[in-house]
């Protein structure tokens, strides 16, 4: 359950529906255009859903400990996207030189695809910028 709540607060988890379609686990909550909700399993070879969409978002990249299989997910769908050139957007409080796996620090280092937008806000869960957000 504890997964559940963790993307209700970060995804509109009501507008999407099941599109078994879209990805190979062939479970996929999604509202097209806008949000993909995808289960990998480990053993799958590839992500088709992270190669096809135009752009895929990745919010706290860094903040938790990546278990072994946390970190291949996550270097599959970033190294597709890398060798396609395509776009991805992460948010992270965590530099790129201080992510702890190395195939990502890699591939968020290389200047030529990886552009680094700095953002010098306040964090909005800490405080008076959450308490806004939820009223």
């Amino acid at each position: 359950m504890g997964d559940t709540r963790r993307y209700a607060e970060k995804m509109n988890l009501a507008a999407m529906t099941p599109h078994p379609e879209l990805v190979s686990t062939r479970y996929c909550l999604a509202n097209p255009g806008e949000e993909y909700l995808v289960y990998l399993q480990y053993d799958i070879p590839d992500c088709p859903l992270c190669q096809r969409v135009p752009c895929v978002v990745v919010d706290d990249l860094g903040t938790e400990r990546l278990t072994e299989w946390a970190a291949e997910v996550l270097f599959r769908i970033f190294n597709a996207r890398y060798v396609a050139k395509a776009h991805a957007l992460v948010a992270s409080n965590v530099r790129p030189e201080d992510l702890a796996e190395p195939r990502l620090r890699s591939r968020f280092l290389d200047v030529a695809v990886c552009h680094r937008v700095p953002n010098g806000g306040d964090d909005y869960r800490q405080g008076k910028g959450r308490a806004e957000v939820r009223a």
